[in-house]
């Protein structure tokens, strides 16, 4: 008897805690005919599931769904790309790649700065800004050609 409880506590000890979701949660729901969709729990029931997309609300039958799980978002993304890249540098460089291509720019400007690189935002915001200073020393000498 003591053994069968010592053996539950060891499987009750080492099982995942269960990732509960509550309505207003982000959600990817996987259907059986292999389709997927991202939105936002309404209401989760035996029965069905109630999801926003934007404003619409839909629902889905749960015999017709294999899982819902969570959705990540890019900055839960980027800490697991993050601590999964340890030190290598190629996969340090493709997370900051991640980042900025994902608008997380306090990150990518700290991973850049740890790794030594250039801050290719910078550089984006320096270019953009040349560009609209000749636009517009370039409108300012149309002007003056038309006034004269």
């Amino acid at each position: 008897m003591t053994r069968i409880f010592v053996a539950l506590c060891l499987i009750a000890s080492c099982a995942a805690p269960a990732l509960a979701l509550k309505p207003g949660d982000g959600v990817v729901v996987d259907f059986k005919d292999g389709s997927r969709m991202n939105g936002v729990l309404v209401k989760q029931g035996h029965k069905h599931i109630r999801l926003d997309f934007g404003g619409a609300e839909m629902s889905f039958a749960m015999t017709t769904v294999k899982s819902v799980r969570p959705k990540t978002n890019p900055v839960q993304k980027f800490q697991a790309l993050l601590a999964a890249a340890g030190d290598d540098r190629a996969k340090l460089l493709a997370a900051a790649e991640f980042a900025r291509a994902n608008g997380l720019a306090t990150s990518y400007a700290r991973l850049v700065a740890r790794l030594g690189v250039p801050n290719q935002m910078d550089l984006d915001d320096a270019a953009e800004n040349a560009a609209l200073d000749q636009q517009a020393q370039d409108a300012i000498a149309a002007q003056e050609a038309l006034e004269a």
